[in-house]
Parts: C-alpha cells; sequence; structure tokens
C-alpha cells in the first residue's frame, strides 16, 4: 500500500454516529487534518455538535443497508471532493460493504471477495492451519452424514456456529448425535468443530502499511461470550486489558496477522488458552475489538493509539510502542434489573481517580455488555478483581 501525502488524504467513515464510541475519534481525524466525510442513515439534526464540526461533508441516506443508496453517495461524495484514499467503519457490521465501495471505487483495501472469504470461519481455520497454529478441528459439511462423520472421529461435545458470524451469535453446543441431528438444516449449513474448553484471550493491535505490528495489546474475558449469550439473565461480560503479552501468545498472534496479510489496520484476534496451556486460535476480524476496547488500550498505557492511526492514514512513520503496559484497564459493567450490594455513589467513592469512563452501553450491545459499566485502570491484577467484584457483587 502506497504512503499518502498528508495534506491530499480524504477517509470516507460509514456510519459515523453509531457504535458511539468512534465519534471522538473522528473529531481528532478532522483536528490532525484528515478531511473526513460520513455517510449514514442518521438525519444530520441527530449528529453531535462535534460530530457535525468534525465532517467535511456528511451523507444522508434512508437504509444503510441498501447499497445503491449508499454507492450514489459514494459518487456524489467523490464529485464534490475528488479521489478517496479509505473508506471505513472499524465495524464488523460494515466490513462488506466497505470491501464493495472499494471494488467499485478503486480505493485501497481489501475487496469485497477477500472481506467475503476473511468472515468465514472455515477459511480462518484453513489461514491459521496454514500459518503453522495449533487451530481446533473443524469441518464445514454438506449433508447430515458428513457431520455424523467428523463427529464419531472427533467426539463430542462439538460446536455448530455459523461458517459467516460475529463471536457466538448463532453458535449451539452439541453434545450427541441426536443433538447434533435436531439442529442440522441442509438450508442453513454450519461449521462444526471440537469444542474447547478454556478461557478466552485475545490478540490486538494497529500494522503499518508495510504489515508491521506498531501496537499490540491482550483482553481477558470473564467468561466465553457463547455462555453470555446462553446464559444472559445470570452473567454479564467483564474484561481487562493485560499489562504484559504472554509470549506464546504475541508469537501466534503475529503469524496470523502476516497470514491474513493485514495493512494499515486494526486488528481483532481470539484465541482459546486450555487449562493445559494448549492455545488455539479462534477467529480474525479486520477491526479493532468492540466497545470502548481503543480506549481501554489508550487508558492501559497512558497513550493515543488513534493517534497513531491518524498518522499511518497521512502516511507518516510511527514507531513500534512499547511491549508492556503500566495499568490493567478493567470494564465492570451492570445490568439495570439486578440489585446490587453497593451503591453508585459507593462504587464512585471506591473508584475515585481510577475511574476513566462510566457511561450507558447502547441497547443492540446490551445482552452481552450490560447495561451501563464503569471503566477504570490499576496497576495490580489482584485490585482490579477485587475492585471487579465490589462493584457487580449483588443482593
Amino acid at each position: 500500500m502506497s504512503l499518502i501525502p498528508t495534506a491530499s488524504v480524504k477517509y470516507v467513515f460509514l456510519s459515523p454516529h453509531f457504535p458511539p464510541w468512534f465519534q471522538h475519534y473522528i473529531e481528532k481525524m478532522k483536528q490532525a487534518g484528515v478531511v473526513v466525510l460520513g455517510i449514514g442513515d442518521q438525519p444530520w439534526a441527530g449528529l453531535s455538535p462535534g460530530l457535525k464540526s468534525s465532517l467535511k461533508e456528511y451523507y444522508h441516506v434512508a437504509n444503510m443497508l441498501d447499497y445503491d443508496q449508499l454507492y450514489r453517495a459514494m459518487g456524489h461524495l467523490i464529485h464534490n471532493h475528488g479521489r478517496i484514499h479509505f473508506v471505513e467503519s472499524l465495524n464488523e457490521f460494515w466490513l462488506e460493504t466497505e470491501g464493495q465501495l472499494r471494488e467499485d471505487f478503486n480505493i485501497p483495501g481489501y475487496k469485497f471477495e477477500e472481506v467475503s472469504e476473511y468472515k468465514k470461519k472455515s477459511f480462518m481455520k484453513q489461514v491459521f492451519r496454514e500459518a503453522g497454529l495449533d487451530a481446533a478441528k473443524g469441518t464445514y459439511p454438506h449433508t447430515i452424514e458428513e457431520a455424523l462423520t467428523f463427529a464419531h472421529a472427533t467426539g463430542y461435545p462439538l460446536v455448530a456456529k455459523p461458517d459467516v458470524g460475529v463471536g457466538a451469535e448463532g453458535a449451539t453446543k452439541v453434545n450427541n448425535d441426536a443433538e447434533l441431528v435436531h439442529v442440522w438444516r441442509p438450508e442453513h449449513r454450519f461449521y462444526l468443530e471440537e469444542f474447547i474448553s478454556g478461557i478466552i484471550e485475545t490478540y490486538d493491535g494497529l500494522v503499518d502499511a508495510e504489515g508491521n505490528i506498531i501496537f499490540d495489546c491482550s483482553i481477558t474475558y470473564n467468561s466465553g461470550i457463547m455462555e453470555i449469550v446462553k446464559n444472559h439473565t445470570e452473567m454479564v461480560l467483564s474484561h481487562r486489558t493485560k499489562r504484559e503479552i504472554p509470549a506464546d501468545l504475541r508469537a501466534a498472534g503475529a503469524k496470523a496477522v502476516a497470514a491474513f496479510r493485514c495493512r494499515l489496520r486494526f486488528f481483532h484476534l481470539e484465541f482459546f488458552r486450555t487449562s493445559q496451556n494448549r492455545l488455539l486460535p479462534l477467529e480474525m476480524n479486520l477491526r479493532p475489538p468492540g466497545g470502548r476496547s481503543i480506549d481501554m488500550w489508550n487508558w492501559g498505557n497512558d497513550t493515543d493509539i488513534f493517534a497513531a492511526y491518524v498518522k499511518l492514514v497521512q502516511g507518516q512513520k510511527v514507531p513500534r510502542f512499547p511491549m508492556s503496559a503500566p495499568y490493567y484497564t478493567c470494564s465492570a459493567p451492570r445490568r439495570d434489573h439486578w440489585r446490587y450490594k453497593h451503591s453508585h455513589e459507593e462504587v464512585l467513592a471506591l473508584l475515585g481517580t481510577r475511574l476513566r469512563c462510566y457511561d450507558e452501553i447502547p441497547k443492540v450491545f446490551s445482552l452481552v455488555m450490560g447495561d451501563r459499566a464503569y471503566w477504570f485502570v490499576t496497576p495490580d491484577e489482584a485490585e482490579a478483581q477485587r475492585i471487579t467484584q465490589f462493584i457487580q457483587e449483588r443482593i
């Protein structure tokens, strides 16, 4: 990917208003001199003042799922502003749309077919294995007979999940032949793989135009996403960034980033670590982790990762960030319908200067992430666990 002179960078941001996590970063892009253009389904009057002031032009469409409307919007922006260098959303949902727009308007980056392949669980596992990583056994069966043959060779339990999907969306644990036959639908094939018991560790970061990792980080979750989705009435996702990345995780993550040919973008890899310390790649995502993950990186490292991304967008060289962080950054969410032992005021008093943010979670994400959350930092892992337990202790 060729570097672009700073003064000429034009960046189209899809759905700049939602999710809300990126709006302040769009403001940073504008402050750095990037010409930011927006396409979204929120009327202009509904945009925040900061977002309005950061967008050189905003094209409102009635339906973001209608590609013809997006095509016309992009044509309009190119007519008004000339060549576009980036079209991004930093959001899983719009990755294929980004790819189609890049293809149709000759914009650098992953094209539609590449993104479509990279989103398939079956393709991800193939790439992981070719990179020499220890991927879980899996198959994409055409018939129930093929599925049963795999099950008998691998052993139960298994996980059946859509070949294309985000996280644990649509995933089902299968314990025997009868359950496998029950979930099988010829018109809706699924990816079938061995069930791995372990904790999820992520390997996330940012690569430059040559594919060099300039920043990396890891997040640990309190539980698997699939378990939380299935048991959301009793569970909620908590997570925290690590101060140090285990050497095996960093090495495996770097292999995966190279295998997927990541260039000038954020990435989000998920691995399972078993009780026997086996590290298995779960999935690759061509975007940052969800929620306030970039904020968590910044808070944990006392830095501005997005400012580095903007410099890369502008064609500047960015040195490698330090390999460790001064803080753990923690997310401790709550659900509105649960009763908690400690009041909001007591939590704020305990957190003191450790608190970085308290915010509501958009309803579309609340099933997993809760209704509101506290984000805080601490240099001590045991303290991180104690504070999270204090916040989430229920009556």
